[in-house]
């Protein structure tokens, strides 16, 4: 790998355990990963030369395109530079111990909530939305409460000490992201 390859950052919503960092570290491997909050946080550091690139979900199959990101790609700035797809699976992550009769809130990002409708629609559980999965996880496993659990990825789960109390929550076997790679459009002009 060239040091010119290793010093290019791909940024991406989330934080370590998300469905992005997966997609960027298959999909783009010799860029450092920048973590950031949101989508427009992702954009942004591409529009002000603080990444590279993005990498960022546009369509899910189950739950259609993700409309704040399709705003966003509008941007006159930004040129999509290639598409991805990558096999989704949810599953029910909670605090050691935790079991499922004693849930009472599940928190997760708006597109994972709209894939897990079918099994979250059978309990009667409060749904919570944050920025991510993996921000749900974090939030999850930081409060040891066992009245809590995220929709996360396995990583997520691994990632925060976090038990996976049911899995393939996502609705369909063949749950697939589309992920956009983006650049700035006059990065190699």
């Amino acid at each position: 790998m060239s040091a010119a390859a290793s010093s290019r950052i791909v940024a991406y919503l989330g934080g370590h355990g998300s469905f992005s960092e997966e997609a960027c570290r298959r999909f783009v491997p010799s860029h450092a990963l920048m973590p950031l909050g949101d989508f427009a946080a992702v954009t942004r550091a591409v529009c002000q030369g603080s990444a590279d690139i993005a990498v960022l979900p546009v369509s899910n199959s189950r739950v259609g395109p993700i409309a704040s990101v399709q705003t966003l790609l509008a941007h006159p700035e930004l040129r999509v530079v290639g598409e991805e797809v990558l096999g989704v699976r949810l599953h029910l992550l909670a605090a050691p111990g935790t079991t499922i009769d004693r849930i009472r809130r599940v928190s997760s990002h708006p597109a994972a909530l709209g894939q897990c409708r079918a099994y979250l629609s059978q309990h009667p559980w409060k749904l919570i939305e944050t920025e991510s999965t993996a921000e749900a996880a974090r939030q999850v496993s930081a409060a040891s409460d066992p009245t809590r659990a995220a929709l996360g990825s396995d990583a997520a789960a691994a990632i925060y000490g976090l038990d996976i109390l049911a899995r393939d929550l996502q609705g369909e076997a063949e749950n697939v992201t589309c992920f956009a790679i983006v650049e700035r459009r006059d990065q190699f002009a």
